[in-house]
Protein backbone atom coordinates (compact mmCIF):
# COMPACT_ATOMS: atom_id res chain seq x y z
CA UNK A 1 0.00 0.00 0.00
CA UNK A 2 1.03 3.51 -0.03
CA UNK A 3 2.94 2.88 3.43
CA UNK A 4 4.86 0.03 1.79
CA UNK A 5 2.90 -2.67 4.56
CA UNK A 6 1.90 -5.42 2.41
CA UNK A 7 -1.86 -5.67 2.74
CA UNK A 8 -2.58 -7.38 -0.54
CA UNK A 9 -2.26 -10.87 -1.77
CA UNK A 10 -3.52 -13.27 -4.27
CA UNK A 11 -2.76 -17.17 -3.56
CA UNK A 12 -3.67 -20.21 -5.56
CA UNK A 13 -5.75 -22.93 -4.23
CA UNK A 14 -3.71 -25.89 -4.45
CA UNK A 15 -7.34 -28.13 -4.66
CA UNK A 16 -8.56 -26.60 -7.61
CA UNK A 17 -5.93 -24.11 -9.14
CA UNK A 18 -8.38 -21.24 -8.42
CA UNK A 19 -6.71 -17.88 -7.55
CA UNK A 20 -8.04 -15.74 -4.36
CA UNK A 21 -7.16 -12.53 -3.76
CA UNK A 22 -6.90 -11.61 0.14
CA UNK A 23 -6.96 -7.97 1.59
CA UNK A 24 -6.26 -6.65 5.29
CA UNK A 25 -7.35 -3.56 7.13
CA UNK A 26 -3.45 -3.65 8.84
CA UNK A 27 -0.84 -5.74 8.64
CA UNK A 28 -1.77 -6.92 12.66
CA UNK A 29 -5.33 -8.26 11.48
CA UNK A 30 -6.27 -11.38 9.35
CA UNK A 31 -6.62 -11.90 6.19
CA UNK A 32 -10.12 -11.50 4.25
CA UNK A 33 -11.31 -13.51 0.58
CA UNK A 34 -12.58 -10.27 -1.52
CA UNK A 35 -12.79 -12.22 -4.89
CA UNK A 36 -11.60 -15.59 -6.35
CA UNK A 37 -10.87 -16.43 -9.67
CA UNK A 38 -11.41 -20.32 -11.17
CA UNK A 39 -8.44 -21.88 -12.22
CA UNK A 40 -9.25 -20.85 -16.22
CA UNK A 41 -9.52 -17.29 -15.47
CA UNK A 42 -6.88 -14.39 -15.29
CA UNK A 43 -6.34 -12.03 -12.90
CA UNK A 44 -3.11 -10.09 -11.52
CA UNK A 45 -2.84 -7.77 -8.58
CA UNK A 46 -1.40 -3.96 -8.96
CA UNK A 47 -1.85 -1.79 -6.50
CA UNK A 48 -3.79 -0.63 -3.80
CA UNK A 49 -5.39 3.27 -4.44
CA UNK A 50 -3.90 5.92 -2.71
CA UNK A 51 -6.42 6.00 -0.11
CA UNK A 52 -6.42 2.16 0.90
CA UNK A 53 -10.44 1.73 -0.21
CA UNK A 54 -9.58 0.34 -3.74
CA UNK A 55 -6.88 -2.48 -5.55
CA UNK A 56 -6.02 -1.76 -9.31
CA UNK A 57 -6.62 -5.69 -10.62
CA UNK A 58 -6.45 -6.79 -14.28
CA UNK A 59 -9.01 -9.50 -14.64
CA UNK A 60 -10.84 -11.21 -17.47
CA UNK A 61 -14.16 -11.72 -15.17
CA UNK A 62 -16.96 -9.19 -14.58
CA UNK A 63 -17.18 -9.07 -11.03
CA UNK A 64 -20.94 -8.03 -11.29
CA UNK A 65 -20.93 -5.71 -14.37
CA UNK A 66 -20.43 -7.87 -17.31
CA UNK A 67 -20.15 -11.16 -18.49
CA UNK A 68 -16.72 -12.53 -18.28
CA UNK A 69 -14.13 -11.70 -21.40
CA UNK A 70 -11.85 -13.20 -23.24
CA UNK A 71 -9.44 -10.27 -22.77
CA UNK A 72 -8.47 -8.89 -19.56
CA UNK A 73 -9.62 -5.46 -18.08
CA UNK A 74 -8.10 -3.19 -15.87
CA UNK A 75 -10.48 -2.83 -13.05
CA UNK A 76 -10.37 -1.00 -9.39
CA UNK A 77 -12.20 -3.19 -7.25
CA UNK A 78 -13.63 -2.37 -3.77
CA UNK A 79 -10.98 -3.41 -1.13
CA UNK A 80 -13.52 -4.56 1.67
CA UNK A 81 -16.19 -6.73 -0.49
CA UNK A 82 -14.08 -7.07 -3.98
CA UNK A 83 -17.24 -5.13 -5.82
CA UNK A 84 -15.97 -3.71 -8.86
CA UNK A 85 -16.12 0.25 -8.60
CA UNK A 86 -15.18 1.31 -12.20
CA UNK A 87 -13.51 -0.08 -15.35
CA UNK A 88 -10.46 1.82 -16.21
CA UNK A 89 -9.27 -0.41 -19.38
CA UNK A 90 -10.48 -2.74 -21.71
CA UNK A 91 -9.47 -3.60 -25.32
CA UNK A 92 -11.34 -6.71 -26.69
CA UNK A 93 -7.90 -7.41 -29.20
CA UNK A 94 -5.78 -7.60 -26.46
CA UNK A 95 -5.07 -8.67 -22.56
CA UNK A 96 -3.52 -5.80 -20.01
CA UNK A 97 -0.05 -6.64 -19.57
CA UNK A 98 1.50 -3.91 -17.89
CA UNK A 99 0.25 -0.58 -15.88
CA UNK A 100 2.18 2.18 -14.74
CA UNK A 101 1.14 3.70 -11.64
CA UNK A 102 1.85 7.67 -10.35
CA UNK A 103 4.82 7.66 -7.41
CA UNK A 104 2.75 10.40 -5.95
CA UNK A 105 -0.83 9.67 -6.00
CA UNK A 106 -1.38 6.21 -7.01
CA UNK A 107 -3.26 6.44 -10.17
CA UNK A 108 -2.98 4.76 -13.27
CA UNK A 109 -0.55 7.13 -15.85
CA UNK A 110 -0.35 4.57 -18.45
CA UNK A 111 -1.63 1.04 -20.09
Amino acid sequence: DANLEIRGSVATNPEDGSKILRTREQTTHLWKEVAVWPHDEECSFYEFSADGKGIYVSTSLGHGQREAADTTRLVLLATLDGREVRELHHDARCDVDDVIFSDKNHTVEAV
